[in-house]
């Protein structure tokens, strides 16, 4: 593993990187973790898959980024501090932006898009509960459909979101590059527990047989609850968050999902949901602040 400079004076923008293999780009995996910075499953399973592997005759490329947002996992949140953005949500970023624009910029020039399929995970934060289940995404390119395809009916998930075409730029944008995009998410609460890091390994190493990356016999198509709509709720204003359900929960609309209080503690908003569905993660930590979302609920 080598320490590589993101070309941001700072050392705090110096990341670990892995790289395993050679191999044309349709034989090329980037593995993301840490782009929240408070979520240590996914960290941990990173690191672990860079053990595992380091020194494995691969039919292909690995590469593996297990801090992406090094200063939100120093100061243990999932923003990146020196902005107060989040690296997750900005692609392809820019070369002379904010700390997490050049941050994003330098990681999708040098790694991302060199990939044919990029498998970022995820997992609870610090206030967050959740059961495991993975995002993918639908686009308009054929290609990139069919590697999604293959890789959604293998991975061994309860649930699982697949998005339309044009439901969201980002994946829209990566497949102008013919590149897939899954967001896998396993871990709560920052806990670093065994299960929920297993469950990362896993499904990478689901994804590495689909590729034919790695020479093993591939697992059976695994059947599960597919959402293809989400809701999710953002507070119109910070507050006190009481939250009234729990996660991987059915909901049914019109049902109550928790209050939003002032710090006079007096009642803001009561928070109903609009939709039937189930609760994918819900934050159960107190404090909430405006248009930083609370839940998030699959439907149909």
């Amino acid at each position: 593993m080598r320490i590589r400079s993101t070309d941001h004076p700072r050392e705090l923008h110096k990341i670990p990187v892995s790289i395993f293999g050679s191999g044309p780009k349709a034989k090329t995996i980037c593995i993301t973790a840490g782009m929240d910075g408070d979520e240590y499953a996914s960290i941990e399973a990173a690191y672990a898959l860079i053990k595992k592997y380091s020194g494995k005759k691969l039919n292909g490329r690995m590469i593996i980024i297990p801090i992406a947002n090094l200063p939100g996992f120093k100061t243990r949140q999932s923003k990146n501090p020196a902005d107060g953005k989040y690296p997750k949500y900005i692609l392809p970023g820019k070369r002379t932006g904010s700390s997490s624009e050049r941050l994003m910029f330098h990681l999708f020039e040098k790694y991302i898009k060199n990939s044919s399929v990029w498998v970022d995970l995820h997992g609870g934060a610090i206030t967050e509960f959740l059961k495991p289940y993975f995002y993918a995404y639908k686009t308009k390119n054929k290609a990139v459909n069919k590697t999604v395809d293959n890789i959604f009916k293998y991975l061994k998930a309860e649930k699982a979101f697949l998005g339309k075409p044009e439901l969201w730029e980002k994946t829209e944008f990566l497949a102008k590059y013919n590149l897939a995009y899954l967001l896998l998410e396993s871990g709560f609460a920052g806990r670093r527990d065994s299960i929920s890091i297993n469950k990362h390994i896993e499904w990478v190493e689901t994804i590495l047989k689909v590729l034919k990356i790695f020479s093993a016999r591939k697992s059976e198509p695994y059947p599960k609850r597919i959402y293809t709509k989400i809701s999710e709720y953002m507070p119109k204003e910070s507050g006190l968050w009481y939250p009234a359900i729990e996660e991987d929960l059915g909901v049914k609309k019109g049902q109550k999902i928790g209050d939003i209080l002032s710090l006079e503690g007096k009642l803001i908003e009561e928070v109903i949901t609009r939709v039937d569905g189930e609760i994918l993660w819900v934050t159960k930590g107190m404090p909430c602040e405006k248009n930083v979302p609370l839940f998030e609920i699959g439907y149909n």
